[in-house]
């Protein structure tokens, strides 16, 4: 893979070359992390594992969650992401802080440190964000457990779903998953239990998914206020009402045959809109959309285009 390839993925790939003269990232830790606060994995490593197993099953044949509900989200936005594979026109700032969530979370509860500044978003966000995970790591206990591991399984179908678990406890009978969200009530249970199933399937032996929902302070900086006294307000706040909200969903309470049966037949609409090249766009989900701007050119195109036919 070019480094302008790889760039696309990461724009915070750094080339260097390491001991052997190859072309690796001076941000790369143990062959699969990263150094980065606004990553725990590698993402180019993840995109190169998942193009392997595409090679090897077939594009069709190869899904995760995330690509799946992207297309649920806004088949628009799917296409430019994963069928045209577009750069995004810049990273809105609530899918940044939820990425440096994710990192500094995994971070922790993997006894590293981690960082929450990066100068792409506001200082109050900073602050925020910090306070939650300073909860985090001197509230919340959590049992033993693995992170990012990988799943890749086959269904009844034929259909090989790929991933990673945010965290499964070392006997194998908890999965952890975790959010960054000012609303808790934004992950519908739909949603919910779609992921639940989809990381169920991968692993017989869990008993129960647990949803780990971290909620944003709204508090805002005053004029004039310090951080400390801002801090301290947040941490009030939290003393009144705790930021990390946990649901339990028992395996027997997921429908998952049920839920597999939806997933794929997802899978077969995406499959529909690119044979046709059909792709909606949907209102909805522009404002936190990483394609908002390239979105809107590709329509101005479309609707030029039918205009002089």
């Amino acid at each position: 893979m070019r480094v302008d390839e790889i760039k696309v993925i990461c724009s915070d790939f750094s080339a260097v070359r390491d001991n052997t003269g190859n072309i690796t990232c001076r941000y790369l830790v143990d062959g699969e992390l990263c150094k980065l606060p606004v990553n725990f994995r590698c993402v180019v490593k993840d995109r190169q594992n998942s193009i392997e197993a595409r090679k090897e099953e077939g594009d069709s044949k190869v899904w995760s969650y995330t690509r799946v509900m992207e297309y649920v989200k806004c088949q628009m936005s799917y296409n430019l992401k994963y069928e045209l594979q577009l750069k995004p026109d810049e990273e809105k700032k609530a899918l940044l802080l939820g990425k440096m969530f994710a990192a500094a979370r995994a971070n922790i509860l993997t006894g590293k440190e981690y960082l929450v500044h990066d100068n792409r978003i506001d200082s109050d966000d900073s602050v925020k964000l910090d306070e939650v995970l300073r909860y985090i790591k001197d509230n919340i206990v959590m049992e033993p457990s693995r992170n990012e591991e990988s799943i890749r399984y086959k269904t009844a179908s034929g259909i090989t779903i790929i991933g990673y678990l945010d965290g499964i406890s070392t006997d194998g009978k908890r999965i952890y998953e975790w959010k960054y969200s000012e609303d808790e009530a934004y992950y519908s249970l739909v949603a919910i239990s779609m992921q639940a199933t989809v990381y169920m399937a991968a692993k017989p032996e869990v008993e129960e998914f647990q949803m780990m929902i971290a909620k944003k302070a709204r508090e805002k900086q005053n004029k004039n206020e310090s951080v400390e006294r801002f801090r301290e307000r947040i941490r009030e706040k939290f003393a009144e009402s705790p930021p990390v909200v946990k649901r339990v969903y028992l395996r027997h309470e997921i429908p998952i045959e049920y839920n597999l049966k939806c997933f794929e037949g997802i899978i077969d609409n995406i499959l529909k809109s690119r044979r046709d090249n059909m792709w909606v766009c949907n209102p909805l989900s522009c404002r936190l959309c990483d394609y908002r701007e390239t979105c809107r050119d590709k329509f101005k195109e479309i609707t030029k285009g039918g205009s002089n036919g």
